[in-house]
């Protein structure tokens, strides 16, 4: 469920060190996870660099300087069902809609977006723990005043719509900070950017979550779960237990106190409906805890929720019902496998990233393959290339196996170009992208290991005859590549590519001019580059097929090994 929270920051410089600064909380992830934030943008005249700097400075434009509140603090999580953790593109989707959430909630206020999934955890301890990933959550700091005039739009609980008018300068009030304003809004940007009802979603996991133990498990639970001289539990645990059967028996509140009172945890009811807690823990230390709060025991616990609980009950009784209390369980796991899932409000109740990814996945089949795999195969295909002795040779030799690549030797980076498939031009990036193997020091690696395992099958197989052997390549010229060699390679590739182009094109729009009736059966066009298949049948008393000299397209020496298929 798409959940909202909304507090006051106390320091804005040490909210805004802590999400984009602090070491990642998953250093033990078996994943390897170990990233603190994955994605990070703003919102409105800021950076993610300055946010603090340009915030300050539409302060002091409007004279707020003396506002005690700088920034506002906004979360938005979502459940594993909702964002898997392991699917960047999950987090991606949460980020973005977040964008729009809070253009909505706070127009005209700047605001800085970081996007984390560091908040995993080991349930369990010893031969039984379990690491359960942490979930995708957006943490936002808002500025209070605003850069900007801007309306903003409020739903009732009827559905009533309401616009407020805001100047530059505003301070955020009341009806912005309002959580009901938040959660209405945030249901709204869900329906419209992810597909499916958030309110009903966010009901169904309340269901599902009370029928298990409706409690809140905390960083202190799991710590103390984790201690592996302990029980295995943490003192909440222990006292959830006795709520859980006091909230299964009870008809009524002083009902469900007396049963604590009993087994010693004391109650004492604040404000409408908080409850504080105090009894003593599995050391013999005195403990205090709210049924609220960041460690509190969660809101089961209530006094409204438990007199709910209550009501059940008496209505049970009335009906006959036996009530019993719950099998005690001192850390049941959060994760679970019947949890509720989001129901997509679309035809075939698929999220549509889904559908939109098999349409992707279709083009990608259609045009050959990714960028990132043509790219791979085009230098897989260029360092097996025996006359690939150096990165100099490897850049004049890419263009022959569909690619260009770009940083000689010596130079930190290396860029690969590959011709696009639905745009004029080439599609470049960094050869990092592919994987740390190649990198500019891989790809040097790569082909210093290929020549010499080369090397080492040529002499173990005592003068077998292979391509670019060690005593041919000997006699080659093995200075640096000019510049202006590797510019006229190039030049004649991309001259060969465009006609091969053309010449595939035009055989696209003249199907029909093949295998017709009149014309009979039609052989497929030879590329004329190749040598024909007579040529290449070896000639008598040899097991080697005769290849005809041709020209080659740079200032290299002949090969006496072989020619080079220009034509790919």
């Amino acid at each position: 469920m798409t959940v909202v929270m909304i507090t006051r920051a106390g320091s804005a410089v040490a909210l805004n060190d802590y999400l984009s600064t602090a070491p990642a909380h998953d250093l033990d992830a078996p994943e390897g996870f170990h990233e603190r934030v994955s994605v990070e943008s703003t919102v409105g005249d800021c950076t993610t660099e300055t946010f603090i700097e340009d915030m300050r400075r539409t302060r002091a434009v409007h004279g707020k300087q003396s506002l005690k509140i700088e920034t506002y603090h906004v979360i938005v999580s979502q459940t594993h069902e909702e964002a898997d953790p392991y699917d960047y593109a999950a987090g991606l989707r949460l980020h973005e809609m977040t964008e729009k959430l809070i253009a909505e909630a706070f127009p005209g206020h700047q605001a800085k977006l970081t996007t984390q999934r560091d908040n995993g955890h080991y349930e369990g301890t010893g031969a039984v723990a379990v690491w359960v990933p942490g979930k995708w959550h957006t943490h936002v700091q808002v500025a209070s005043v605003s850069e900007l005039d801007a309306t903003l739009v409020r739903i009732s609980a009827a559905g009533v719509e309401t616009h407020h008018d805001y100047a530059a300068g505003r301070a955020i009030d009341s009806d912005m900070k309002d959580q009901n304003h938040l959660r209405r809004t945030a249901d709204r940007v869900v329906r419209r950017e992810l597909h499916y009802n958030n309110a009903a979603y966010v009901e169904a996991c309340a269901r599902h979550q009370a029928g298990r133990s409706g409690d809140k498990i905390t960083r202190r639970d799991y710590a103390m779960r984790a201690d592996p001289d302990g029980p295995g539990y943490s003192s909440h645990d222990a006292v959830r237990v006795q709520l859980r059967e006091a909230r299964a028996l009870a008809t009524d509140w002083d009902d469900y106190t007396d049963r604590l009172r009993a087994q010693g945890v004391n109650t004492r009811v604040t404000g409408t409906s908080g409850v504080s807690y105090s009894w003593t823990g599995i050391d013999g230390i005195k403990i205090k805890a709210r049924a609220r709060g960041k460690n509190g025991l969660g809101n089961s616990a209530t006094k409204a929720e438990v007199e709910k609980q209550c009501a059940r009950n008496k209505a049970e009784k009335e009906k006959g019902i036996e009530l019993k209390a719950p099998t005690p369980t001192f850390a049941p796991p959060t994760m679970t496998t019947d949890r509720p899932v989001p129901i997509y409000l679309t035809p075939d109740g698929r999220p549509p990233w889904d559908a939109q990814f098999d349409d992707y996945v279709e083009h990608v089949r259609q045009t050959g393959g990714t960028y990132e795999g043509r790219a791979l195969n085009g230098l897989r295909a260029t360092i097996a290339d025996p006359w690939v002795t150096d990165r100099d040779r490897l850049i004049a030799a890419a263009p022959d196996h569909g690619i260009t690549v770009e940083g000689r030797v010596g130079a930190p980076a290396v860029t690969v170009s590959i011709p696009a498939t639905d745009a004029p031009g080439d599609v470049t990036f960094d050869s990092e992208r592919l994987g740390t193997a190649w990198t500019s020091r891989g790809l040097d690696e790569q082909i210093n290991i290929t020549r010499t395992r080369e090397s080492n099958d040529h002499d173990a197989g005592q003068g077998r005859e292979t391509g670019g052997a060690p005593e041919q390549r000997a006699t080659e010229h093995t200075g640096r590549i000019s510049e202006a060699t590797l510019a006229a390679r190039r030049a004649e590739n991309l001259r060969r590519s465009d006609h091969q182009r053309a010449e595939a094109d035009r055989r696209r729009r003249e199907p029909a001019a093949r295998d017709t009736p009149a014309a009979g059966p039609q052989h497929s066009d030879r590329d004329t580059d190749r040598p024909g298949e007579d040529a290449l049948r070896p000639p008598r008393g040899t097991g080697k097929p005769h290849y005809p000299a041709r020209d080659r397209l740079i200032g290299n020496p002949p090969r006496p090994d072989k020619d080079r298929g220009y034509s790919r």
